[in-house]
């Protein structure tokens, strides 16, 4: 099992940035976050965003594990890849994409 420790990449949405957002998909690679904000600034005229995330290639979801340790103003994220099945707990859900909302009105 190795276990990572990712530094931040970019704080805002640059042309690089959506380069890579592009080209990722393009070359077989995909991005692995926890899909919440890492980055908290402290002055309110700016927006929580997203800094830490992780690139893979050729490796399956089933053998990572991604997590956020919080910290002062910003929460690293750990990536866990192991040689075996990560077991996850479901989070269970009594809606999907297919739920149709304006019938429950």
């Amino acid at each position: 099992m190795y276990l990572l420790y990712m530094a931040p990449l970019m704080c805002v949405t640059t042309t690089k940035g959506g380069d890579l957002f592009q080209v990722a998909p393009e070359t077989g690679c995909a991005f692995v976050s926890t899909g919440t904000t890492t980055y908290w600034p402290t002055d309110t005229n700016k927006i929580p965003d997203v800094i830490y995330f992780f690139i893979t290639r050729k490796i399956s979801r089933n053998f990572i594990e991604i997590e956020a340790r919080s910290s002062s103003d910003h929460s690293p994220i750990y990536l866990t890849i192991s040689k075996t099945v990560i077991k996850k707990e479901l989070n269970l859900k009594l809606y999907n994409k297919n739920t149709d909302w304006t019938s429950f009105k």
